[in-house]
Order: structure tokens, then C-alpha cells, then sequence
């Protein structure tokens, strides 16, 4: 099941991997009308991924219950995504050594 992203395939492909602790980078899901980070404004491919968010979030939330079923733990790596189900972390805190 893809949910109109990639997004949701990669966590279907990491579970079979058994990772236990996964962290998810570039899950933004927000500024729609904005280029993506491979493309321009004059390239941008067309999305619909905007209009699918009621079917697409909820999924996300199926997810998280899923993977914390299985004792799993995911994290969101973007704060500003739209993406809720997973608890966000800022990726500069998993890189700071004492």
C-alpha cells in the first residue's frame, strides 16, 4: 500500500528489514505548492499527495500503532511535517557527543 507516498512504501521495506529503533528523514508533507527539494519551479512534477492527506495521515497513525505493537520505535526527523503519529526529533540532538 503506498498511501500516495513513498513515504509510507519505505516503511513497509524497513519493517521487513527488523530494525527496532527507525528514524524517517525528509517526511515533511507540508508547503505543497513549493518545489521539491529535486526540483525547480520549472519542473515541478504535479502532486496529489495535497489532496490525499485525509487518507494519507490516518494511515501514518495505523503505522504507529503497528510498529509500537511490535515494540518498535520510529522518529520523525522533521519537525515541521505534517506527519504526527511519530514523535519528532531534531536530527542535530542524535549528533551532538558529550
Amino acid at each position: 500500500f503506498d498511501y500516495f507516498t513513498v513515504a509510507y512504501v519505505a516503511l513497509q521495506i524497513i519493517h521487513s528489514l527488523r530494525y527496532q529503533e527507525i528514524y524517517l528523514a525528509g517526511l515533511d508533507m507540508n508547503n505543497f505548492s513549493q518545489p521539491r527539494f529535486y526540483e525547480s519551479a520549472e519542473n515541478k512534477q504535479p502532486t496529489l499527495l495535497d489532496r490525499s492527506l485525509d487518507f494519507t495521515l490516518p494511515a501514518f497513525d495505523l503505522a504507529a500503532q503497528f510498529f509500537k505493537a511490535q515494540g518498535i520505535t520510529v522518529y520523525n526527523l522533521s519537525e515541521h511535517s505534517a506527519v504526527e503519529a511519530f514523535p519528532k526529533v531534531n536530527s542535530k540532538d542524535l549528533f551532538k557527543f558529550q
